[in-house]
């Protein structure tokens, strides 16, 4: 994700690569994805992109990139050996509201700069770690096993593929509920919901094979998943 104010939702995805995901932008949710790999999370405090008017191309302002103002929920994140970077803790020192953003800016005696000293706001919350995966500090509801080891496995057999993953005995007692427009927080720099291309209300509501999920369902990409070994077939 590079130079994008938001919003711009990223859900239902399995991303294993050692180098998982690279964040340079702002305004994103990340909803019940599984990554098994480093998030490199990268501020542009150098150069203004454009963001543009809700479902259109007219250019509605211009923005750092200052980081932050992301969501993550009902994701499941698995660390590697020798590999730092997994997990949400790079969030550490963000606020976690927009009253607390603008609170802590009035507190500051500057112009522009107190925008690129106080880190805005991050909604994360309902997130699994595990194999030394770490958490944002002040995320509240969260599954930690950092001694637990899924041995998370892509099986491609050409013409079919599999994913094979073991969870622990807590994981089925530790849910999230749907997201949907209502759900995640507003953008602030666009100040535009999350919806869907022709303006409807989005619903994060079936997962990656398009099996529905129930109102409070199981953390990931995959709404069939439970403790123990699990052996699903992705194609």
């Amino acid at each position: 994700m590079e130079v994008s104010h938001g919003p711009c939702i990223v859900d239902h995805n399995i991303l294993t690569s050692d180098y998982a995901l690279e964040n340079v932008a702002q305004g994103g949710a990340y909803v019940n994805n599984l990554i098994g790999g480093k998030m490199i999370h990268r501020k542009v405090l150098n150069r203004s992109t454009q963001y543009h008017l809700p479902h259109s191309t007219k250019i509605a302002g211009f923005s750092l990139t200052y980081g932050g103002d992301d969501r993550f929920y009902n994701n499941i994140f698995i660390g590697k050996e020798g590999l730092e970077g997994v997990g949400t803790y790079h969030f550490n020192n963000y606020t976690t509201s927009l009253t607390e953003y603008i609170d802590t800016v009035h507190k500051l005696h500057g112009d522009v700069e107190e925008f690129e000293l106080v880190e805005q706001p991050v909604y994360i919350n309902n997130n699994a770690y595990f194999h030394g995966a770490q958490p944002f500090e002040r995320e509240n509801d969260k599954l930690v096993e950092n001694g637990f080891a899924p041995n998370l496995t892509i099986i491609d057999q050409g013409e079919e593929g599999y994913l094979s993953i073991e969870l622990p005995e807590d994981f089925e007692n530790f849910g999230g509920a749907v997201h949907s427009t209502a759900t995640l927080p507003r953008v602030r720099i666009v100040d535009a919901e999350f919806e869907n291309p022709d303006g409807s209300d989005v619903f994060l509501d079936t997962d990656f094979l398009d099996q529905p999920r129930a109102l409070q369902s199981t953390l990931g990409p995959f709404a069939l998943l439970k403790k123990g070994k699990n052996y699903i077939k992705l194609w």
